[in-house]
Formats: C-alpha cells, sequence, structure tokens
C-alpha cells in the first residue's frame, strides 16, 4: 500500500483581522505547497480563521461558502473593502511612521497593505508617488535628508537605497560604541598605571604601621609585668621584728 512522503503542511498564521488580501496571499502560497486544489483551499481556509474573520465567515450565505474563489471575494468585501474601511486604511497610511529598529522592508511592505486596503483599484504609477512621499515623511529625519537629496529614485529604488543607508548607519553606531569602550578602557588602564606607586607606598606605610605596634605592644606587656611584680613587693612590709621593708616577720632572718 503506497503511503504519502509529506510529513507536515504549510500554514499561514491564524487570521482574525487586518490585510484580508496579504493573508490570502500567504494562505495560497502555502495551498500551492501542500499540492491543495480548489476544494481542499475551500475545506481548510474557514479553519484558518478566528475572531472577527470567523464571525463574518459565519455570517455569510450559504452558496458564498460553496465556491473558493466566491468565498475569497466575499471575505476581502468584508475587510475594508467598504467605504468606512477604505477610509480608515488610509488614515492608517498617512500616519504609518518607521518604529524603532523596525526593518526598512517591514516597513515598506506595511504601507504597501495599507494603501492596497485604501485604493485597491489605484494605477501603479499614482501608487509609487503616494508610497514614495509617505514613505520618507515616515523616517527619522537624518534618512529623510538622504533620501531627498535623490528626487529622481523610483519607488523600489528609494527602499533599496534606504536599506542600505540604514544599515550603513547601523554598522557606524556599532563601530563608535566599540571605539567608545575601547577609549574607556584604555583610560581606565592608564589610571590604574598612575595610582600603582601610590598604592605600593602605602602598602608599605601600613606594613611599617602594624609593625610598629606590635613592637608597642610587646613594649607595654613588659612594663606591665614589672609593675605588677614591683607592686606585689610593694605590698609585702614592713617587718614587724626589723622594721625593713620587703619581707615580713616570719621570713625575717635578723631573728
Amino acid at each position: 500500500m503506497a503511503t504519502s512522503s509529506r510529513t507536515s503542511v504549510a500554514l499561514p498564521e491564524t487570521f482574525s483581522d487586518g490585510d484580508i488580501v496579504l493573508w490570502l496571499r500567504k494562505f495560497e502560497l502555502c495551498s500551492t505547497a501542500n499540492d491543495w486544489k480548489d476544494t481542499d483551499m475551500l475545506k481548510r481556509l474557514p479553519t484558518l480563521l478566528s475572531g472577527k474573520a470567523f464571525a463574518v465567515f459565519e455570517r455569510l450565505a450559504a452558496e458564498a461558502k460553496e465556491d473558493y474563489k466566491t468565498l475569497t471575494k466575499a471575505l476581502t468585501a468584508a475587510f475594508g473593502g467598504d467605504t468606512t474601511g477604505k477610509h480608515l486604511a488610509m488614515m492608517a497610511f498617512r500616519s504609518r511612521t518607521r518604529k524603532p529598529d523596525e526593518d526598512i522592508q517591514v516597513f515598506a511592505n506595511n504601507l504597501e497593505a495599507l494603501l492596497r486596503r485604501a485604493m485597491p483599484k489605484i494605477e501603479n504609477g499614482d501608487r509609487d508617488v503616494l508610497l514614495q512621499q509617505q514613505f520618507i515623511e515616515g523616517v527619522p529625519t537624518e534618512l529623510k535628508r538622504e533620501l531627498l537629496q535623490r528626487p529622481s529614485m523610483s519607488y523600489e529604488e528609494m527602499v533599496a537605497v534606504a536599506q542600505q543607508l540604514d544599515l550603513v548607519s547601523q554598522i557606524s553606531s556599532h563601530q563608535t560604541g566599540s571605539q567608545v569602550n575601547l577609549a574607556s578602557a584604555s583610560d581606565n588602564l592608564q589610571t590604574t598605571t598612575r595610582d600603582q606607586p601610590l598604592v605600593a607606598q602605602l602598602m608599605e606605610n601600613v606594613e611599617t604601621l602594624t609593625r610598629k605596634v606590635s613592637e608597642l605592644s610587646v613594649s607595654v606587656a613588659n612594663v606591665n609585668a614589672t609593675s605588677a611584680r614591683n607592686s606585689t613587693r610593694g605590698r609585702r612590709g614592713p617587718c614587724y621584728q626589723c622594721g625593713k621593708m620587703g619581707h615580713i616577720a616570719n621570713e625575717c632572718r635578723s631573728t
């Protein structure tokens, strides 16, 4: 009995809301990779919908769910196909700026998706003009200045140049940071080298002071011992027999 050699299938992420055209493009690429036919795609597509998208699917007429192309057309119309959806997409397009550390290609792709939702029937020439304008408006000042100095570029050329300039900027920032760290390490090493004689002198002074304290402690101990002996002798007298100091009557040799 023949068995399939396929061990896994390619699937796009679950779709809830957003750019339905882009998501359907991913779904169809996965379908091609999986060798799915339209009937397979019709059965698989609803299982990848969630949230708002699944609610929209559930409310579609039964006949819209019987054909793959009819289903995708209905879903496309439901997500941004009406006037309100197009208006919201255009507002998002006009306010879209590049996020910190966002890749240039990701930023450009998102602009293209928003404009496609806002103006699905726009001609390519007008599309590129709008994309170029918003792309320049959405990048940081330094990159914007560089791009404005190249007014003859097409939109695709501008994205490619921006990618290169951004990469150069990242490399330059990394090298500058490395140089600062190296300079700081060099300063620390020089400071340590300068301070070495002072540290050595301080250590020598500490050793000398420790030795003198030890000698003083021995001297004090000797003085205390002598004082104790003298104090003991001083308390033993006078002798009642001879009247002399230093012994008592029982020890007196005068008798």
